[in-house]
């Protein structure tokens, strides 16, 4: 694997000598191409061990905040307004953003600031090499696949938890650590397929991983 110093260091120094050269477009373009990809790897998400297969279904909605290195997907139903490079969205039929990567927020609203690939609607299809979204949803329904989330907590909740060939309902807080699978939030019903490093309900002394 690259370290990730010494891509930083590549990177400085590509960016000194596009200072001096850039005044060429191709040779500016060339430099903005090569110091986006080693960004790209400096970023790559370090190895979990994510050994527990689940589901999750709750009555209350997570507050998430998330910074996604691999590509998620979105499908978001609700009332949505997104600013991109080529002009601007505003809808409240169904959006399908694809190979999302960036930064987001969901609670009761989405909020996302980076960049896709590919935007669905139900009357078009547009591909994007890599275009830049900041965007925000009033939603009714959501859900998005592949996303990573370092921690992830809900306090105060009613819920079932499928682990193991064991269906365990709960009332309380429930943590989980280091999750990837697919989150589906619909008029404050929560579920949640994927893999966990460790999960763990501490009222009724549940702790796994």
């Amino acid at each position: 694997m690259i370290d990730s110093k010494l891509v930083f260091i590549v990177i400085i120094i590509l960016i000194v000598m596009a200072i001096f050269l850039g005044s060429n477009q191709n040779v500016s373009q060339f430099f903005s191409a090569v110091t986006d990809r080693l960004s790209a790897v400096a970023r790559i998400e370090a190895p979990v061990a994510r050994n527990l297969n689940f589901t999750l279904t709750t009555d209350k909605n997570p507050e998430i905040n998330f910074d996604s290195i691999r590509n998620i997907t979105l499908e978001i139903q609700g009332d949505t307004e997104a600013t991109l490079v080529e002009g601007n969205l505003n809808t409240s039929r169904l959006v399908k953003i694809i190979n999302y990567r960036g930064y987001g927020t969901l609670a009761n609203d989405l909020n996302l600031d980076g960049y896709f690939e590919k935007l669905q609607m139900p009357e078009i299809t547009a591909t994007f090499g890599k275009e830049n979204i900041k965007l925000h949803s009033v939603f009714t329904s959501i859900r998005i696949e592949n996303l990573a989330v370092k921690d992830l907590k809900i306090a105060n909740t009613t819920g079932y938890l499928a682990i193991r060939g064991a269906v365990t309902q709960f009332t309380g807080d429930i943590e989980i650590k280091d999750v990837l699978g697919t989150f589906d939030l619909d008029n404050n019903t929560f579920s949640l397929t994927g893999f966990a490093q460790k999960i763990s309900i501490p009222n009724i002394g549940i702790n796994i991983g």
